[in-house]
């Protein structure tokens, strides 16, 4: 039995997402220029013509209205970025993803390359990299994981006919498997990634070769033990029931 899924992004999900990662840009953005509008230097006084600064309050109102044209000139072209790369992003491990958009991130910044202080370049390049390696979310769009279930039943009779329940659910990581019912027959696993080798997610053995485990009355007992399984597996990894 082999089954391929993909997981179904609804509009819904997809603009929920995209409003996270809006916002977690948007208030690192603003805890960045608020550092610069409270420790940075004063603002020049325009009426003024022997380089006198403005007062505190008006030199950090200045500030603020300086980072909101720097929003329109780094910070719009960034999320832009973030959005179109995340949305294209399939099978890229997530640290490789994140330490390539940390570089993306770069570019944008270039009108502070001229500053009068490297503060403003200093913080800006904390609040891109931080945004790119902790805050953006990824993967930008998280669906439901693709879930299979199958009832394997060989027979359309009741009795002495193999009956499972098996489920598989899986993201990039972990992926799970659930068996339960029969302890027959032997069952195996595989997941073929598109970019990578076939991996084993799950081994089950059958637990006796006298074909009883599908008998109407079950014995937990010698010399039978046709008692039904509930075993699952993580990543290859048996957590539960395989002591049975």
């Amino acid at each position: 039995m082999t089954s391929e899924t993909y997981p179904v992004h609804r509009p819904a999900v997809v603009f929920r997402s995209i409003g996270r990662c809006l916002l977690a840009y948007i208030l690192a953005f603003a805890a960045g220029w608020l550092v610069i509008a409270l420790v940075g230097p004063r603002e020049l006084d325009p009426r003024s013509d022997s380089f006198e600064t403005l007062p505190f309050w008006e030199s950090f109102e200045e500030s603020l209205r300086t980072g909101l044209t720097m929003f329109l000139l780094i910070g719009v072209p960034t999320i832009l970025i973030a959005l179109l790369a995340g949305l294209a992003w399939r099978t890229t491990e997530s640290g490789q993803f994140r330490a390539i958009m940390a570089l993306a991130f770069l570019p944008p910044m270039w009108p502070l390359v001229g500053a009068s202080t490297p503060l403003y370049l200093g913080v800006q390049t904390v609040v891109q990299v931080v945004f790119a390696t902790v805050l953006m979310p990824v993967p930008l769009i998280q669906g439901a994981p693709p879930k299979m279930t199958e009832n394997a039943r060989d027979s359309l009779l009741p009795v002495f006919a193999v009956d499972d329940q098996l489920s598989v659910s899986a993201r990039s990581s972990p992926i799970s498997v659930a068996r339960s019912g029969d302890a027959y027959p032997d069952m195996e696993v595989m997941q073929y990634a598109r970019n990578g080798s076939p991996k084993v997610v799950a081994r089950d053995s059958m637990r006796n070769e006298h074909a009883l485990d599908s008998a109407p009355v079950k014995f937990d007992h010698w010399p039978l033990y046709t008692a039904n399984i509930d075993r699952k597996w993580t990543d290859g990894r048996c957590t539960s029931g395989c002591g049975r």
